[in-house]
């Protein structure tokens, strides 16, 4: 069994009532485990006691670094931000309160690289493996 864990220091876009956005530094911690090949743990640690985690595509991350990608819930794409290559991901979905949110996120481009690039040591593009009869399994077995 192989994991990668890392902590990136991100920020977070707020959007201010008078329609401009601030910049808020977080901590996010990575994780990659090869019995999940496809999928980064990200868990963003947005104040003392409160953390958000999201279960993001590592290909998609991957992909975000060079070119806009994603549809729906998660986009992430390469950004300049003066002589400094970032990513932006962007998610959105429902809070615990129902409402419908959106969280926008910028990394290094070359953090978040040299993560992947551990992941994909861990387990190399095109070789991973899903267990569908152990998840349909356990899907089915919920109550």
């Amino acid at each position: 069994m192989s994991f990668v864990c890392d902590t990136l220091f991100m920020e977070m876009e707020l959007e201010l009532d008078s329609g401009a956005a601030q910049q808020v530094p977080v901590t996010a911690r990575l994780t990659y485990d090869a019995t999940d090949a496809f999928a980064i743990t990200v868990d963003f640690e947005l104040h003392a006691g409160m953390s958000v985690t999201w279960r993001l595509a590592r290909d998609l991350l991957a992909q975000g670094i060079e070119h806009p990608v994603g549809e729906g819930d998660v986009r992430a794409a390469p950004q300049l931000l003066g002589p400094r290559r970032e990513v932006r991901i962007e998610l959105m979905g429902a809070g615990l309160d129902g409402h419908w949110g959106r969280a926008v996120f910028s990394v290094s481009a070359r953090a978040l690289q040299q993560f992947l690039e551990r992941t994909y040591e861990a387990v190399p593009a095109g070789e991973e493996q899903a267990d569908v009869d152990g998840f349909l399994a356990e899907l089915f077995t919920r109550d």
